[in-house]
């Protein structure tokens, strides 16, 4: 008896680490469905974390040396999460560090996996992505029963809620089925090369079809010329044919803006190395950093196209560097040599060549992928790049890790998931006040708001709403409360500058309310609502050349709203000049 239950107790855990894993790859990339503009909501995290920590606690515990580096990088990460410079608050740096921590830890729980199941991890990543791309296809022709359609006016986006984001989480299995096809030229496998491959196109995201174009020429040889050859051939031909269907697509594709942007990015993000080189500003601090050093580079510069609003640097590298500093970038390379020297000498080299020839192309994509954008950072993407490939690591003197390290390791991982559990608790709570403030609800909503900040008293995000609700609810005197306490938290954010200045302005503070409207813009020089708020203030005073330039700006960062046209359209009648008015508003659709 003694006997058995250990061995059904080893079966059960080995089976729970294993279905931890197939979700890892199954499940998260429908978990982390984003609709509108939400992309990285906190129970999306809890989910990440509670797969991950299954596999942990679940696994193996023996270190190949390919992943000796994950340990020191996660210390290091989670670090810098806690003991930054404090430009934010941990309700960010937790949740961005658990990002970059627990892929490559759950790569590592992964690592020395029986030849069936990584088969089953490649398989069923492709699967996944052969269905969110036939979604994303269906989404082209009108049909998106899960109203998950794209915000950003511009290609399909599934599952995903971004095109962007949705191309970078296909280019990985994208490279694992082309490779699998090569290896077997059936209908069977040419099936979900050719739907993701056209869902890669539809997304209409450039970083990733250029990565894919790498994948398939990584995946180059003697024997597949040809194949890959055809293959480029006809991606290029479905590209064409896509940028002539849909002209505002090939617009965007020769537009310079883009480019402009990154590189003013990059240079911005420059200027913030250079603070905290070595140990950088901690994880999650990137579009606090970012936004003010960005006002400091604009400090009396009004051009417009110079601004750029970003969470993200769109270079891996740049982005690494500016939270975790020069160390945390270097145990990230580090991270990468040790994958792809134990992806190379993996023994499945011979009996899954499909396999291993896919996730060595899919890496190589990934990595091109993040010199425009940031798959690292996107767990539905981050995961399973980390966790196929890693599967099948073996190779070196495997370590065994003691029961002590395991015991402090699980108390770490317990506290974590206690902390995502509070904040994706206290995230339940700003999207029920959400749902009650839509509702005209407002008192019940901030109520529920106020939940939100006893579970996580650092949380800004709470006190934003309450403003919000406040100003709607025809309250301006508690709405300049809940944006007052929001700024003893976080002075810098835009946002709630300008729920004050509108709060001022409902109180007949006008005075104020400019100096509001101006450090909301001086937070954020690309806010085009605050622009657009203070020009209208100013007209109201009679400054109507200073409204004008406001407005001005206001509609070259939104050029496509009508509020902004018709605001300027009206300063400009009200200055004698009709003809540049009727012009403005010959800009608007229907006109």
């Amino acid at each position: 008896m003694n006997a058995v239950v250990p061995g059904r107790f080893h079966r059960f855990v080995n089976s729970l680490h294993r279905l931890s894993l197939l979700a890892i790859v199954l499940l998260l990339p429908v978990v982390f469905w984003t609709p509108f503009n939400d992309c990285f909501p906190l129970p999306k995290m809890l989910a990440l974390a509670l797969f991950g920590g299954l596999a942990l606690v679940a696994g193996p515990w023996r270190i190949p040396p390919a992943f000796v580096w994950v340990f020191p990088w996660g210390v290091w990460t989670a670090g810098m999460s806690l003991l930054g410079p404090g430009v934010t608050s941990w309700w960010r740096t937790i949740p961005d560090a658990v990002v970059l921590i627990l892929p490559p830890l759950m790569a590592f729980s992964a690592s020395g996996s029986s030849p069936a199941f990584v088969r089953k991890l490649s398989a069923g990543l492709v699967y996944m992505a052969s269905l969110i791309g036939g979604y994303g296809l269906m989404q082209t022709f009108g049909m998106d029963m899960g109203a998950w359609i794209s915000p950003f006016h511009k290609g399909v986006a599934s599952t995903i809620g971004n095109p962007d984001l949705l191309g970078g989480m296909l280019v990985f299995p994208f490279a694992l089925a082309m490779a699998e096809w090569l290896e077997s030229r059936s209908l069977y496998r040419a099936i979900p090369v050719a739907v993701i491959g056209v869902a890669i196109i539809a997304t209409e995201a450039r970083a990733a079809w250029l990565a894919s174009f790498v994948a398939m020429a990584v995946l180059y040889g003697r024997d597949n010329r040809k194949a890959i050859a055809g293959m480029a051939a006809a991606g290029l031909v479905g590209v064409s044919a896509w940028l002539y269907v849909h002209p505002s697509a090939f617009t965007a594709l020769i537009s310079r803006s883009a480019l402009q942007e990154r590189v003013w990015t990059w240079k911005v993000s420059a200027r913030s190395m250079r603070m905290h080189p070595v140990a950088g500003w901690g994880t999650g601090s990137f579009r606090t950093v970012f936004l003010r050093e960005q006002a400091t580079a604009l400090a009396g510069l009004r051009q417009a196209g110079t601004f750029h609003y970003t969470e993200f640097a769109h270079f891996e590298p740049i982005h690494l560097w500016v939270e975790t500093g020069a160390v945390g970038l270097g145990l990230f390379l580090w991270g990468l040599v040790s994958l792809f020297r134990g992806w190379h000498v993996s023994r499945f080299r011979r009996p899954l060549r499909g396999y291993w020839r896919g996730a060595g192309a899919g890496w190589a994509g990934l990595l091109t992928d993040g010199a425009l954008s940031f798959p690292f950072h996107v767990p539905p993407t981050a995961a399973p790049a980390w966790v196929v490939p890693g599967s099948g690591i073996h190779g070196g003197q495997m370590r065994n890790v003691s029961g002590k390290f395991r015991l402090v390791g699980g108390l770490i991982l317990l506290a974590g998931l206690t902390a995502l559990f509070r904040l994706a608790s206290a995230s339940g709570y700003l999207r029920t006040g959400q749902a009650l403030a839509l509702d005209g609800r407002f008192l019940d909503a901030q109520a529920v708001y106020a939940k939100s900040v006893r579970l996580v008293p650092g949380d800004i995000r709470p006190w934003w709403y309450s403003a919000i609700s406040a100003r709607l609810g025809y309250s301006p005197t508690r709405s300049l409360e809940m944006a007052g306490r929001g700024l003893e938290l976080e002075p810098a954010w835009a946002e709630l500058h300008l729920e004050r200045g509108m709060a001022l302005k409902a109180l007949g503070r006008i005075s104020e309310a400019e100096l509001a409207y101006r450090e909301s813009v001086r937070f954020n020089p690309g806010f085009s609502h605050a622009w657009n708020n203070l020009g209208n203030l100013l007209g109201s005073q009679g400054r109507l050349v200073e409204a004008e330039l406001a407005q001005r700006r206001a509609l070259d960062l939104a050029p496509d709203s009508p509020e902004a046209r018709r605001n300027l359209a009206v300063t400009l009648t009200r200055l004698g000049r009709k003809r540049e008015a009727e012009a403005v508003m010959g800009g608007l659709p229907g006109q």
